[in-house]
């Protein structure tokens, strides 16, 4: 018999991409950027599109950039030139956010001395 499965049947879905599932609620991950590629995103709403994606030192998944999270990663710098990134560190936290018509988890990069922003409207991802 096989080990017990704990946790969201997402967690065991492959991907090359970071989750909200790979992130435990209420935690915080720093990460540094090594990187960025235009990268085609596995995510049916994206339908395809190749979106700016992240790479980092401390892990082999990758980052796909929404709106939200790029402009946070450009506070973060003091830059919105992508390439200019490399070698920064940024912070990741789960959170709940209202994203087509719902409540769901994402990924978020946190601005330090700004508020957790909690389910909102606005972009998903």
């Amino acid at each position: 018999m096989g080990e017990p499965v704990k946790g969201t049947y997402r967690r065991f879905i492959p991907s090359r991409f970071l989750a909200a599932d790979d992130l435990p609620p209420d935690q915080e991950f720093d990460l540094t950027i090594t990187g960025a590629t235009l990268e085609e995103v596995e995510d049916p709403a994206s339908r395809g599109k190749k979106l700016v994606s992240l790479h980092f030192r401390e892990t082999e998944k990758l980052l796909a950039l929404n709106k939200t999270n790029a402009r946070a990663i450009a506070r973060i710098t003091g830059t919105p030139v992508v390439e200019q990134w490399a070698g920064h560190k940024i912070r990741l936290r789960r959170e709940m956010v209202r994203a087509f018509g719902e409540e769901v988890p994402a990924v978020r990069v946190v601005v330090p001395g700004r508020k957790r922003s909690g389910a909102r409207g606005g972009s998903h991802g």
